[in-house]
């Protein structure tokens, strides 16, 4: 049997080989609270990027600015140790596409795939000792794999790489040179704390602490599927 390594997905932490998480969602809020009264809106996203969560994000989101009308403000805390390109991509759009302003802030860690949906904040804040990694989508093929198979990857992980370059063009000051490097090989990722985000325009400020809320989403991994 022979094993191949294809760049495809962008995750760090996860084994590729792992089984798939479901997405839980709690949302706590004010009994009290009329749609009107409510002004600023948090959601804390910790865990895989994957389909089931990003639905989960997509869904409060939809459900926040269908509802709470008078809301200024959506906070949204990542940890994340990444996941699926895909899934991150369908999230930069669906929080790009908020009509109440999202502010992302890094609650922990930020990396690979969950870097997509941090750079869709109109404002991007960073907590205290917090970090973020970017680099380039990887995956893995095990056993005999036919040769328009690799091809077919290969044209995939050309996509995936442009659509990363184009979000970490439009929300960091990195030449493009370098982050054509970044995307390109793990030998060139860029790991970066809280001074080195701000230079590289990553973050556009800082936050003292998490914000108090009069409605809170937490979408977080739920048990494996199966």
């Amino acid at each position: 049997m022979r094993r191949t390594s294809i760049c495809l997905l962008a995750t760090v932490a996860l084994s590729a080989f792992s089984t798939p998480l479901q997405a839980a969602t709690l949302r706590v809020m004010n009994d009290a609270s009329s749609p009107p009264s409510v002004s600023t809106v948090k959601i804390v996203y910790t865990g895989e990027v994957n389909q089931e969560k990003i639905a989960a994000l997509a869904s409060a989101l939809d459900e926040i600015n269908l509802k709470y009308k008078f809301a200024h403000d959506i906070y949204l805390y990542i940890s994340s140790p990444g996941g699926e390109v895909d899934s991150g991509n369908v999230g930069y759009q669906a929080i790009r596409s908020s009509v109440v302003p999202v502010t992302t802030i890094n609650l922990s860690e930020v990396i690979s795939a969950a870097t997509m949906l941090y750079c869709a904040g109109q404002k991007r804040l960073v907590l205290d000792d917090t970090s973020f990694l970017l680099h380039a989508p990887t995956s893995w093929i095990e056993g005999e794999v036919a040769e328009n198979r690799i091809v077919n990857h290969q044209e995939i992980s050309v996509r995936y790489r442009t659509e990363l370059k184009t979000i970490y063009r439009s929300c960091t000051n990195l030449s493009d040179e370098r982050i054509d490097k970044i995307t390109y090989s793990e030998d060139t990722h860029l790991v970066a704390d809280v001074e080195k985000a701000l230079s590289i325009g990553l973050a556009t400020g800082t936050a003292r602490n998490v914000v108090p809320a009069d409605a809170t989403w937490y979408i977080y991994d739920g048990p494996p599927k199966g």
